[in-house]
């Protein structure tokens, strides 16, 4: 399982590289946690979601929930088509912005 990220402009952008799903949720969320106490970070954008099962959503709105308690925000971006028409059927996309691309995320937030 590969996880990165990179820091632009106070915004922690996390590539999962794949699934958000109960084999790597734990991983991910470890990987991400810090992200989300950390003051200097302003916003978390997730990408590359392909796949995604209630564990993630899970996630997403925890990291939500967290972000917003201190004023910060969470998009997603560059989600699969499946992932995506996921999002938009549990209407998780009413809450959590969802971009086409890293650079619209990013400009938002």
């Amino acid at each position: 399982m590969t996880v990165t990220h990179e820091i632009k402009n106070n915004i922690c952008v996390v590539d999962v590289h794949g699934s958000l799903q109960l084999d790597r949720i734990m991983k991910i969320k470890d990987y991400v946690t810090p992200f989300t106490k950390d003051d200097a970070v302003q916003g978390i954008v997730i990408k590359n979601i392909t796949v995604v099962d209630s564990s993630g959503f899970g996630l997403i709105i925890s990291l939500y929930q967290t972000l917003q308690k201190r004023n910060a925000k969470l998009a997603l971006c560059q989600v699969s088509q499946m992932a995506y028409q996921t999002f938009e059927f549990s209407e998780v996309n009413a809450f959590i912005n969802i971009y086409s691309t890293e650079e619209e995320a990013l400009a938002a937030l």
